[in-house]
């Protein structure tokens, strides 16, 4: 059974067709490009920790004067550091 309503909005869907499918269209387009986006996002994320990983880089790096081995020990007992390692410049 149709209602009144189902059959006015029927007739306005049909009656502006033109109106009906642009806006569909462009609903559909709005979100295929937020799911597109979205899904990118995720695979760059995914894709940058990869590499991060396998490339074993840092996590950030500190330039500093030369200073002898005694500073670099008292890093490394710094609580939440894993590995450090002095680099001749």
């Amino acid at each position: 059974m149709v209602t009144v309503l189902t059959k006015r909005a029927l007739r306005a869907i049909l009656s502006n067709r033109t109106q009906f499918i642009a806006i569909t269209i462009i609903v559909a387009l709005g979100t295929s490009l937020c799911a597109s986006l979205n899904i990118a996002c995720e695979n760059l994320s995914t894709s940058y920790n990869y590499v991060y990983e396998k490339l074993k880089l840092a996590n950030f790096r500190v330039l500093i004067n030369p200073v002898d081995r005694s500073i670099l020990i008292t890093l490394e007992k710094v609580s939440n550091v894993r590995d450090i390692e002095g680099r001749p410049t």
